[in-house]
């Protein structure tokens, strides 16, 4: 059985705040299992998120997704416009959905901030006519 830690125990390990962990659940940063009260973390999932978050800077799970910023420049304008990748894995496989929008921006950080609240209204079914409920 993979080893299940506490907040205490995770922030621990992370060498974080506690307060920093109980953020990262209230925000969905952070993968968790909430059993009545108490907050658990699978040692596995902890290592699989910080190896991502390490790897893919510009990529944050919600749910059971993975949403990737990948915004792009309009050289003609200096705007960096929005673009994103929602991942989904499934077992060993993976499938992955283009979105993007026409919203510009004056500076990469900023499209990226905002890829992340596209993808999550995306997930949650706030945009009519993009879903990701068929993936």
């Amino acid at each position: 059985m993979d080893e299940m830690m506490g907040v205490i125990e995770l922030s621990k390990y992370l060498k974080v705040n506690p307060q920093t962990i109980y953020n990262w659940v209230s925000d969905n940063k952070v993968p968790y299992t909430k059993i009545g009260d108490l907050l658990r973390f699978k040692k596995s999932d902890i290592d699989e998120w910080f190896k991502k978050k390490t790897e893919y800077p510009d990529r944050v799970r919600y749910k059971e997704f993975e949403i990737e910023a990948a915004p792009y420049q309009l050289t003609e304008l200096k705007k960096w416009k929005l673009n994103i990748n929602i991942w989904k894995h499934k077992g060993y496989e993976s499938v992955v959905r283009n979105f993007g929008a026409s919203n510009t921006f004056d500076s990469k950080e900023e499209a990226i901030k905002h890829c992340f609240d596209f993808g999550i209204k995306i997930i949650d079914g706030k945009i009519e006519n993009l879903t990701v409920m068929d993936m």
